[in-house]
């Protein structure tokens, strides 16, 4: 279901035209594909109709979800839901961040338990994706004895970066202040799903080395200063429809990374981030249909060429978020290739509590 990545593919984008061109640091680079920094300013025109294609991509996203979730066949994450939920406030701004706790079997409060940390996707922009990865966080904390904590993050326009790593860095804080007495602070994972899995990576580059023990990213964008395919065809190579085609990823872009900002803070794209702090074990899972592909491949090469161990697997013929829909027992294609990303997860998080 899934194949190893060992060699670098000079042309990456012949294989799949609908895949991003990757620009890093390697043979692989490309210096005509990347910004050094954000456009410097924005027409109020402009920044109006962007509000308007973020309002309307969150309505459809709402919409798509809540009839799902209403159907005779409803996601397996609607089936699921933390013991607790709780607020903290945001250092940055006046907001509350949320928290959704998932406990492992047989919790109790007088034991230390390692923590995983899990932020969902958005596409940096999508307020109501928070809880999808609720089945994904019962797994984990009920395969690996973790406490999960599903933490939310401010999204852009309203909260751009860098908002969204600053209420992560809290969250971090919250843990390793460790007020319940519960956190086993020398056990920490982060990991996410999409924007979620760029996130998880980035929250290295605040925090000293080993404070987080494995990173784990699914179909992540890890280079945020690329630009974007002009042609980008609506039929993949097997006929699927592509689910993010690069005018919706420039629009989440846009909606979160301001004017003005520096594309090489390593806050902003996990490829910034120094190889010195990223953990010394993390897994990658790409799509073989998704637009992000590429770039995250590439990106897995490079760690491993500097040392990181890395665990590296592309779901053939899967789209872009597809765990959402998918069944994870059933013997399909999207739900075996669900299956194995998610053990995958577990696999990775007990060799790294384990061994701390």
């Amino acid at each position: 279901m899934y194949a190893w990545l060992n060699t670098c593919n000079s042309s990456p984008t012949q294989k799949h035209s609908y895949h991003r061109s990757p620009h890093l640091s390697g043979a692989c680079a490309d210096p005509h594909l990347t910004m050094h920094s954000a456009i410097t300013s924005i027409s109020l025109f402009d920044s109006l109709v962007l509000k308007f294609r973020v309002w309307l991509a969150r309505i459809t996203f709402s919409a798509i979800f809540l009839v799902r979730a209403m159907s005779s066949n409803p996601p397996e994450y609607t089936k699921f839901r933390p013991q607790r939920c709780f607020t903290i406030p945001s250092t940055s701004s006046p907001r509350k961040i949320r928290i959704d706790v998932y406990e492992p079997k047989d919790f109790d409060k007088k034991k230390k338990y390692p923590v995983y940390l899990n932020l969902h996707g958005s596409g940096f922009m999508l307020d109501s994706m928070h809880g999808t990865d609720a089945d994904f966080c019962r797994m984990i904390s009920d395969s690996t004895g973790a406490i999960v904590l599903d933490g939310g993050y401010a999204k852009g326009p309203e909260h751009p970066f860098p908002a969204a790593p600053n209420d992560i860095m809290d969250i971090i804080g919250y843990v390793l202040t460790n007020t319940e007495g519960y956190f086993d602070i020398d056990r920490i994972a982060i990991g996410g799903f999409s924007a979620g899995g760029a996130l998880a990576i980035t929250a290295n580059a605040s925090l000293p080395k080993g404070t987080l023990k494995g990173v784990i990213s699914i179909y992540p964008c890890v280079e945020l200063s690329l630009k974007y395919a002009i042609e980008n065809p609506p039929v993949m190579s097997k006929g699927n429809v592509n689910s993010f085609p690069s005018n919706f990823i420039e629009m989440a872009r846009d909606s979160y990374v301001p004017p003005g900002t520096d594309m090489q803070d390593p806050r902003l794209s996990p490829v910034h981030v120094p190889v010195s702090l990223i953990p010394e074990h993390i897994l990658i899972i790409v799509c073989e249909e998704d637009a992000l592909r590429d770039e995250a491949v590439e990106y897995g090469k490079k760690l491993k060429t500097e040392g990181v161990k890395v665990v590296l697997k592309e779901m053939k013929g899967i789209v872009h978020y597809w765990d959402k829909w998918a069944k994870i027992a059933e013997e399909t294609p999207t739900g075996i290739a669900k299956r194995e990303t998610y053990e995958a997860a577990v696999d990775m998080l007990n060799l790294v509590f384990k061994s701390h």
